[in-house]
Order: structure tokens, then C-alpha cells, then sequence
């Protein structure tokens, strides 16, 4: 399965800088969502337990580390107040609306892109489809700047579920 690089532009890294030494605790993915007069707003993506956790450990809101264009990484604080969770407490979901700087090496994925159980019915995608998710390698995920990787597999859940 061939897998563009642009994917790797949309995940970021949240963490915390203990020592000014960023210290990544999980990642995020950007996406964007039409709004009217073809703009679009961004957002990142994450889990809800990442964002409390980085809370509870450190009592600091979470860093997001974004690449560079033309070198090394930058952090962002996102405060704890900006990110929205999802109503259902069992739904681990965190979102956070963001300003994206030019000199942020980023992409978003856009939102009229998703799947949603219609079109996966329509493409014939369900259990056995591959998959892939781009994120962060604990052990290798670079010290001046990210980098993600990508792990490839195969589908588990079934369409025909709802959430």
C-alpha cells in the first residue's frame, strides 16, 4: 500500500517541556472544516486521556510540537480550557480549534473527506480493508523535530456498527 508523505504533515506530537526538553505523550492529527466563503478553520485531534493526562502529570496545559518548513520544530501551547471533549464519557475524544502559522510544515486533512458508514457500505470497505495510521514510535520520534510513522493493517470492525 503506497501511502503519501503529505499524511505524516498532518500529525503532531502533544507533550509537555519539563526542562525546556519537549517530551512527547501522545499524538494529534490536523484537520479542517469548511466554513463559508471557501475558508476553512483547523483543528487538532487527539484522545481525550492524552490531553487529561498531560494535565494531571504536570499541571500544565499540553504542548502540540509542530515541524518546521525550514528546519527543527516549534511548540504551541493549546490550554487546557480550549479543548472541547465529547459528550458521551465513554467516547475518548478531544478536539481543540487552532491558528496555523506559515512557518508550520503542516497539512490538514480535510473534513469533507471522512468516511462515514455510508460510503464505506458504497466502497465495499468493512472487516479485512486496509488501514493505516500515522503516529508517534516512542523509541524514535526525534528529537528536534517529529517523526511519524506509519503502521499498515488490516480493518477489525464491522460497518454495520454504531456508536
Amino acid at each position: 500500500m503506497f501511502i503519501d508523505d503529505e499524511v505524516k504533515k498532518c500529525i503532531v506530537y502533544l507533550g509537555c517541556c519539563p526542562d525546556n526538553k519537549f517530551k512527547p505523550l501522545g499524538t494529534g492529527f490536523l484537520i479542517s472544516v469548511p466554513l463559508e466563503n471557501n475558508k476553512r478553520t483547523s483543528y487538532v485531534v487527539t484522545a481525550k486521556h492524552v490531553v487529561e493526562n498531560i494535565y494531571k502529570q504536570t499541571a500544565t496545559s499540553p504542548i502540540i510540537r509542530f515541524n518546521l518548513v525550514d528546519s527543527g520544530s516549534s511548540p504551541l501551547t493549546c490550554e487546557y480550557d480550549r479543548w472541547v471533549f465529547h459528550e458521551n464519557p465513554n467516547v475518548d475524544l478531544a478536539i481543540a480549534s487552532l491558528g496555523l502559522l506559515p512557518e508550520f510544515d503542516h497539512r490538514t486533512f480535510p473534513s469533507d473527506r471522512f468516511l462515514d458508514i455510508g460510503s464505506l457500505q458504497i466502497n465495499n470497505l468493512g472487516i479485512g480493508s486496509d488501514v493505516f495510521l500515522a503516529g508517534l514510535f516512542r523509541n524514535h520520534y526525534g528529537k528536534q523535530k517529529n517523526i511519524p510513522i506509519i503502521r499498515t493493517g488490516s480493518n477489525s470492525l464491522s460497518t454495520r456498527r454504531t456508536y
